[in-house]
This record gives C-alpha cells, sequence and structure tokens, in this order.
C-alpha cells in the first residue's frame, strides 16, 4: 500500500501489506537462494533535514512510512543477503496506476493547471534508471541498505516546471502550492531527498540530473509513438 492517506485510514491492512507480505517474500526468498531487491521510500524519515544518508536515524510520521520501515527490518531478519533500496521513482506508469509524471504530463498537456507543492523536496529517479541501478548492485553482490535515487533534490513544484520544460508544455499552468497548508491530508515529510554516494561508490556512475533523467522519458515516448504509427 502506497496511498498515505489510505494507509492512515487502514493501518492494519498497511501492515499486512507492507510488512507481512514482505517478510513472506524474503523468506521464500532466503528458501530458495533467490536475489531479493524489496523496494522501500524515502518516507522512513522526520523530513526535517536534507541529503540523509543510510546511516541517519529514521523518524516516520505517519502509518505508511511507519509500516514501511518495519518492513525493512523484517525483509534483513528474513533474508539478510537482500538489497533494501529506498526511492521514490517517475515513468511511464500503467493505465490502472498513473505515476507522479504521468498526471503532470496529462494535466499540462489537456491546458489544465496543476498545484505542486514548492515546500516538499525529493531525489527523484527514472524508473528505468532504478531498475539498472538494482541489476548493478546485484552484479556487484551488494546487500543491504541502498537509497537508490537521482542525484539532484528539488521541489514538486520545480520537478513540475522541469517537466513542463522539456516536454515543450505551458509552464504558467504549473501552480505553487504549500504542503504545510494543506491541513487534510495525513502528516508528511516536507523534505525526503536522500544522499545516494553509497549507491554511487558500488555502481561506479552518477545517475545524472532531473533534466537528463526528463529527456530519456521524452525519447521513449518518442518511441513508443513512433512503433504504435508503424503498426
Amino acid at each position: 500500500m502506497t496511498s498515505v492517506d489510505a494507509c492512515e485510514a487502514a493501518p492494519e491492512a498497511a501492515r499486512y501489506a507492507n510488512v507481512e507480505i514482505a517478510r513472506n517474500v524474503a523468506l521464500a526468498c532466503m528458501s530458495q537462494g533467490a536475489k531479493l531487491v524489496h523496494i522501500s521510500t524515502d518516507h522512513v524519515f522526520s523530513g526535517t533535514d536534507s541529503m540523509m544518508d543510510e546511516q541517519a536515524a529514521i523518524g516516520p510520521i505517519n502509518i505508511y512510512a511507519q509500516t514501511k520501515a518495519a518492513g525493512e527490518i523484517a525483509v534483513l531478519d528474513a533474508c539478510p543477503s537482500a538489497i533494501v533500496a529506498r526511492t521514490n521513482f517517475f515513468g511511464w506508469g500503467l493505465p490502472y496506476r498513473k505515476s507522479f509524471s504521468d498526471t503532470i504530463i496529462e494535466t499540462l498537456r489537456s491546458g489544465r493547471e496543476i498545484g505542486l507543492f514548492r515546500d516538499a523536496y525529493f531525489t527523484p529517479i527514472l524508473m528505468e534508471s532504478l531498475i539498472q541501478s538494482a541489476h548493478e548492485l546485484i552484479e556487484a553482490d551488494a546487500e543491504g541498505l541502498f537509497h537508490v535515487v537521482g542525484d539532484e533534490r528539488l521541489s514538486k513544484y520545480e520537478f513540475g516546471l522541469r517537466i513542463a520544460e522539456v516536454f515543450g508544455l505551458d509552464s504558467v499552468l504549473v501552480q505553487s502550492t504549500s504542503l504545510e497548508e494543506r491541513r487534510d491530508l495525513a502528516p508528511r515529510p516536507l523534505d525526503l531527498s536522500l544522499d545516494n554516494l553509497k549507491m554511487r561508490a558500488v555502481i561506479r556512475h552518477p545517475i545524472g540530473n532531473v533534466d537528463s533523467q526528463l529527456r530519456q522519458l521524452l525519447a521513449r515516448e518518442c518511441r513508443r509513438l513512433k512503433l504504435y504509427t508503424l503498426q
């Protein structure tokens, strides 16, 4: 369960999904000698500091983060050779589940305004880069906790502006809003930015800034549309 508000409304379901199922998968991988990459989240920190590394103390402030933090422990207890990847990824989603970048692109292409938080920070990584990095960690026989994120810290609002620029969309439609002012939402950390130096020391290359990753996202869409046209 990845919806912060849904987890807050159904904590037992969140614990089952994010802790017990994760533990069972880890136990199965351990028994079969299979390598496990467990996807965790940047939400496990309190959000009061920037660019947190793997040694920093966590401080989950909502049910989602609490269950994901407990899931990390459960996975590594059951399968010590697992890789636990704290991340925050974007990319082309699925028809039944839109990604954050999907929502921004579709809203701007429809000519509608979108409000994005100027005071909520993260270090996003393109989905394909996350997958490639996970495979590189496996090939290096890595295990344990890694921050598998991009190289650049920026706000959700800045991310929306970057998307508008790279995709040739109207940046005026990207409106600045404040997470601190949203009292209707479950508590969320303001700063989700993570330090990825431990991962980079293993894979031996940077992930790239947000603009380069967004250009990859656009290129993939262009290739997909070209293939569709040829069919």
